[in-house]
């Protein structure tokens, strides 16, 4: 069923941010809590984000769980792709050189509509996006499961009418495999 009363993700993460001592740390990683994370995650996923120089980053989706998009589904023979596009959720991480334009996050609901903000910020300041398909999740439930995604569409709709943003179709591909 599904919990209207929940406090969006954006203002959790905001608040929690308010209260971190970010400047100290290299990397900045949100989750769901309703993810399946192989054994030795943080490790090999952050080496694998610092190896490929990537801005932004998220763990490819393994086989059976509930992604969004084709692009972030994990390809076979590479550890990582640069892309154009890092879905919101289950799982992104974001390095220090992003925090100042990215941290704290504009005040969207779940955060829909974000992503691909992303992708317009990254081509202005350079940034490389990815997936890395060597520590694939799985996302145990459906997208959107726990809120109302009508609702978080139009937050989204009204926050890319202000922000800068690429099309889903300038944003939903690969740029360079990592072998």
């Amino acid at each position: 069923t599904k919990n209207m009363d929940a406090t969006p993700r954006v203002t959790n993460l905001n608040l929690l941010l308010h209260e971190a001592p970010i400047d100290d740390f290299d990397w900045v990683i949100t989750a769901d809590d309703d993810i399946d994370l192989p054994e030795d995650f943080l490790d090999v996923f952050l080496h694998f984000c610092e190896q490929c120089d990537m801005s932004i980053a998220q763990p490819a989706h393994r086989f059976q769980s509930h992604a969004s998009y084709a692009l972030n589904m994990r390809h076979w023979n590479c550890v990582a792709r640069e892309t154009g596009f890092v879905e919101v959720g289950p799982l992104v991480a974001f390095h220090r050189r992003t925090f100042s334009s990215l941290l704290p996050f504009p005040d969207v609901g779940m955060g829909h509509g974000l992503d691909i903000n992303w992708s317009w910020l990254a081509r202005q300041h350079g940034w490389k996006l990815g997936v890395v398909d060597a520590t694939p999740l799985r996302h145990l439930n459906p997208v959107g499961a726990a809120y109302n995604q009508r609702e978080m569409q139009v937050l989204a709709s009204r926050f890319l009418k202000q922000a800068g943003h690429v099309s889903k179709r300038e944003a939903l591909v690969t740029i360079q495999r990592f072998p």
